[in-house]
């Protein structure tokens, strides 16, 4: 008998006189506590908040087709562990705090004197908005004025 066979039969014999069933509910009950947890571990938190704080100045959060998975991307971090980091240590999503970025950037180009000839569309396609509608939709969801309104001030 060879070595790999006598390695496999050994696995299968190690396997069977695991009390499996019980093994896998562990495992499944350790799993679904982890993920379902409210909070990230306080270490990872700080070290994306710190992270994002270095990445945000790009503004790349203004590229019309800016996501979670680009954000991931960038910073080396998966998808999965900054959704819940923006869910449970934000407690918001990745799109609500994208669109509030963006909402900000707008302010600050309607206040600019220089960019007052800009339309509502300009300044929504500037901040990374698909279409007038959305943007406007949001910024009113945000600062509580359409973004005609908030001209006229």
């Amino acid at each position: 008998m060879t070595s790999q066979v006598r390695l496999q039969s050994w696995v299968r014999r190690w396997m069977r006189s695991l009390d499996q069933p019980r093994l896998i509910a562990g495992i499944y009950d350790r799993l679904k506590s982890s993920i379902n947890k409210k909070t990230n571990n306080p270490v990872v938190d700080q070290q994306i908040t710190e992270l994002l704080a270095t990445y945000l100045p790009q503004k790349t959060y203004l590229e019309k087709r800016f996501s979670i998975a680009k954000l991931s991307y960038d910073l080396n971090i998966s998808e999965r562990v900054l959704s819940n980091y923006f869910n449970a240590h934000l407690e918001t999503s990745f799109s609500s705090w994208k669109n509030k970025l963006r909402i900000q950037q707008a302010v600050k180009l309607i206040e600019e004197s220089q960019l007052k000839h800009l339309t509502i569309e300009g300044v929504g396609e500037m901040v990374g908005f698909h279409s007038r509608t959305n943007f406007i939709e949001v910024f009113k969801e945000h600062v509580g004025k359409s973004p005609s309104e908030y001209l006229k001030g």
